[in-house]
């Protein structure tokens, strides 16, 4: 069974801002799924670095 992230995890392990992880899920630079009110990332599925440059 894959394990997921939330949002906020992913926001803290990238260094970045929870709106800027929301950005990279509209734009299909992270894939998640949503399970409802949370958004979930599987951990495999993340990229080594962060995807999305400001």
């Amino acid at each position: 069974m894959a394990e997921y992230l939330t949002i906020k995890q992913v926001a803290k392990q990238y260094g970045v801002e929870e709106h800027q992880v929301r950005y990279a899920i509209s734009t299909d630079k992270i894939v998640a799924m949503k399970v409802g009110w949370q958004w979930l990332i599987p951990k495999d599925k993340l990229p080594d670095k962060w995807p999305v440059h400001a």
